[in-house]
């Protein structure tokens, strides 16, 4: 899922989905030579820029308490909350997490 600030910054502060019990942000960086996950607030977007989140690196969202196992090729609903414009509904599908990292398909604009 890509997010661009179009015509101005745009900051994600949250997710939700009936899919599970809670959507956190993340991000995997380095740590010496360890790769860390850690849990991010917010993600911030500076006008012009696209941020990319992908499973398997980077950042990206983590579905905790899955209703359900999820299955590649399912898709479920997703809500984003944005500091400037609340909450903004999509729909997203499963992939496995090398496809997540090759693909560039879900595009959220602003």
């Amino acid at each position: 899922m890509d997010i661009t600030a179009l015509s101005a910054p745009v900051t994600l502060m949250g997710a939700s989905s009936p899919a599970s019990d809670t959507v956190e942000l993340h991000e995997m960086q380095m740590d010496g030579d360890m790769m860390q996950m850690r849990h991010v607030d917010e993600i911030h977007v500076e006008v012009g820029e696209t941020t990319t989140m992908r499973p398997g690196g980077g950042l990206h969202l983590m579905l905790i308490g899955l209703a359900e196992p999820l299955k590649e090729g399912e898709r479920f609903p997703l809500t984003l909350t944005f500091a400037e414009q609340g909450d903004v509904d999509i729909e997203v599908w499963v992939q496995s997490a090398q496809e997540g990292s090759e693909a560039a398909e879900g595009h959220h604009h602003h």
